[in-house]
């Protein structure tokens, strides 16, 4: 509902759209939400998309908005490896390895709405900021490649000894 509400919020000169990528157990109550309160009309439910599809989505999206509570942060890795500005919440654990404030995303607190919406408008009124977070991104990516992840658990082995 974070997303949600805040896109809800925008003010009518920001151009941003939500895409929601879910058929989770919130969606009814998104739907309901949106359809009395999204006036812009910037908010698109797609329901279930299949894990093999989300590269594809990405692709055409600037920014990963996760307002979810994932216990490791799997879709933000996977923003990372599609090289999308990433924008979470603190409930996301993940967030601590992948999002330097200001350079590859941002992080709100969860639950605070006018936080959330304030950054989605910076955001959106900044395609340089995404532009460079964009990069960012691309650039912190190569440092989780298959290779580094073999020396990194060589390492840790060794040093088991």
């Amino acid at each position: 509902m974070d997303a949600v509400r805040a896109f809800c919020q925008l003010q009518n000169h920001i151009k941003a759209k939500l895409l929601m990528l879910s058929d989770g157990p919130l969606k009814k109550e998104c739907e309901d939400y949106a359809k009395l309160n999204d006036k812009n009309n910037r908010i698109v439910f797609t329901g279930y998309i299949d894990f093999t599809e989300m590269r594809d989505i990405f692709a055409l999206s600037d920014v990963l908005l996760l307002t979810s509570y994932e216990t490791i942060g799997a879709t933000l890795y996977q923003a990372l490896f599609s090289g999308l500005a990433l924008l979470s919440s603190d409930m996301v654990p993940g967030w601590l390895d992948l999002i330097k404030p200001g350079i590859t995303g941002f992080v709100y607190r969860a639950a605070y709405i006018d936080a959330l919406e304030k950054t989605i408008e910076a955001m959106a009124s900044n395609s340089l900021l995404i532009s460079e977070m964009k990069l960012n991104v691309k650039k912190l990516s190569l440092q989780y490649t298959s290779k580094n992840t073999a020396l990194k658990l060589a390492d840790a082995f060794k040093n088991c000894n």
